[in-house]
């Protein structure tokens, strides 16, 4: 057994029992269903199932094989989420999309230029769109210029 001072109470000890368990934590649970982006309809989430996996220690070889591994799934996963995500907001209005698709695609594209309106952010695009314009008219006449001056160069002088 450990003895445990408590600051809170000067002068008094607890004891504390080693093999007791600690304390249970609350758990949090998860929502039983989900809302998927691609088809638009709340489906119920999949049950995890968590099988009895027995623990022993793993050469180099092995570890770095199972990182590979899951690497790769975790790769293949994420492609997968990304792709669907590209298909709805990807900005193809040619690409044939479903009903639940348009109206996902409408309703976010009229939330986000709502948005960009409150934050000025469209302002911002359409005087970088203007700077974007002098920038070319300027380098246009940057090269007249340069043109210009190099055919007064090249000219003979008449002494």
């Amino acid at each position: 057994k450990r003895v445990l001072l408590c600051p809170e109470k000067e002068g008094k000890a607890s004891v504390q029992d080693p093999l007791k368990e600690p304390p249970k934590v609350e758990r949090v649970e998860r929502d039983d269903k989900y809302f998927d982006l691609t088809s638009g309809e709340i489906l119920d989430r999949p049950k995890i199932k968590n099988p009895k996996v027995t623990a022993r220690p793993l050469n180099f070889e092995e570890a770095r094989d199972l990182a590979v591994k899951t690497m790769g799934q975790q790769k293949k996963f994420f492609d997968q989420k990304l792709e669907s995500l590209k298909l709805i907001f990807g900005g193809q209005p040619d690409a044939p999309r479903t009903s639940n698709e348009e109206w996902y695609y409408k309703r976010v594209s009229f939330w986000m230029k709502r948005y960009e309106n409150f934050i000025g952010l469209t302002e911002v695009k359409a005087a970088q769109a203007r700077v974007v314009e002098c920038e070319r008219k300027f380098i246009e006449s940057q090269e007249m210029r340069r043109e210009a001056r190099g055919q007064d160069s090249v000219c003979p002088e008449e002494d």
